[in-house]
């Protein structure tokens, strides 16, 4: 154990009312797993963590901790929070990973997608008996674990450790095949005794600016995916690049493109820095990494011949609005232009409508769902970003947990 570590585990209080707890999503008993970690039993913190999590090497990288386990740490009180993230991601990355003994019940389970609520929900699942199937669309596993978030926030190594486990369990992956395209749910709904859809929200939505059916437009899912792809033939001549949006879809495509194209990059987001929703800490390397911000700004049309060569933006103002979050509005003749090569477009994701033909949907294309997670068809469960629109890692993952009981208590009568 590095000193790093040892350090972190030593400041914690073992606070008798854990408020970490609370911050925490999916509710780990942080104080008992570093408790266990600092008599340096790594293998029974692991334990105590999986009752609760399925990822916790992954999301100890990846969630805003500073809004969660860090941001509620008492410490904040007298200095600085206990680094929870690296404390669980040392147990996650240093436990003997036991395999459970498992009894089959001869239950099928098909799962679509193999995302954060995808593998948390086959995990379990598997560990419970059932002989489950996830069917992707990509030729690997992980979705926005392995097509959406950079290696330099999270390492792919990591991500195909956790796969290779679940395989362990008897998990079958089966690739290149899309919903309603090659599988279909009529068929899926007789082969097997239920079924998961964790497929997210990966239909990028496009900003309302003039011509922005130039080339050199591109949604930053898209963008992030073929660079991961390496497909990078399009992006060759790219010298500057403009990122609009303030998520972390939005600075992870930034990052990206000013590591891989070695181009100039500026963030155009039409709110303040402070109202960025994006982790702190990624706005940060964000600026080390050289990109810049245009805060208060919004693009409402390209320019170019057949390719994008300007965004045309407006300054934004707050007004503040009781209850609500402020409001930007438009600072008239304040329009400015941006030079640029490339357009990446990161402000939202939305569902194939096509996916959910057969289900109840609410009025912006999210599955509707009850408090298990049942859709409107009671063997078809659904829970991630496909329920709730693009959210956070941890809370698909807790979704995926959630849906693997709410089906166990479905098939076994309960």
């Amino acid at each position: 154990m590095n000193e790093k570590v040892k350090k972190a585990i030593n400041e914690c209080l073992n606070c008798k009312n854990p408020t970490c707890i609370l911050g925490c999503p999916v509710h780990n008993n942080i104080p008992k797993f570093i408790e266990l970690a600092k008599n340096n039993s790594i293998d029974e913190a692991y334990i105590e963590l999986s009752k609760t999590t399925t990822l916790p090497s992954i999301c100890s990288l990846v969630c805003p901790s500073e809004n969660q386990c860090k941001g509620h740490c008492i410490k904040n009180k007298i200095n600085k929070p206990v680094n929870i993230p690296l404390i669980e991601n040392y147990i996650a990355l240093n436990a003997n990973k036991v395999k459970p003994d498992i009894i089959s019940n001869n239950k099928k389970v098909a799962v679509i997608g193999s995302g954060p609520a995808g593998l948390a929900c086959a995990e379990k699942l598997a560990i419970k008996g059932y002989l489950v199937d996830i069917y992707d669309k990509y030729d690997e596993a992980g979705g926005i674990l392995t097509y959406g978030i950079p290696n330099f926030v999270l390492n792919k190594t990591i991500v195909n450790e956790k796969i290779d486990f679940i395989k362990s369990l008897g998990v079958n992956f089966i690739f290149n095949k899309e919903l309603e395209k090659d599988i279909f749910m009529d068929s899926l709904t007789k082969e097997y005794d239920a079924i998961f859809l964790g497929f997210g929200a990966s239909i990028g939505k496009r900003m309302d600016a003039k011509n922005n059916n130039l080339k050199g437009i591109i949604d930053a899912n898209d963008f992030l995916e073929k660079m991961y792809k390496n497909n990078t033939k399009e992006f060759e001549n790219v010298k500057s690049c403009i990122v609009i949006g303030g998520g972390n879809t939005a600075i992870d495509a930034a990052r990206v493109a000013k590591k891989q194209l070695n181009c100039e990059v500026s963030i155009v987001y039409r709110r303040s820095e402070s109202e960025m929703p994006a982790r702190i800490d990624e706005i940060k390397r964000a600026k080390e990494d050289n990109i810049s911000f245009n805060f208060l700004s919004n693009p409402i049309a390209y320019v170019g011949k057949d390719k994008v060569e300007e965004a045309e933006c407006i300054k934004m103002r707050l007004v503040a609005e009781e209850g609500k979050r402020p409001r930007p509005v438009v600072i008239d003749d304040s329009n400015f232009f941006i030079k640029t090569d490339l357009v990446i477009e990161a402000i939202s994701s939305g569902i194939d409508s096509n996916l959910t033909k057969m289900l109840e949907t609410n009025s912006w294309g999210g599955i509707v769902v009850n408090d298990k997670l049942q859709t409107s068809i009671p063997k078809v469960f659904a829970g991630g970003d496909c329920v709730s629109g693009p959210s956070l890692v941890v809370l698909a993952m807790k979704d995926g947990i959630l849906a693997a009981n709410s089906i166990d208590e479905f098939l076994s009568g309960e």
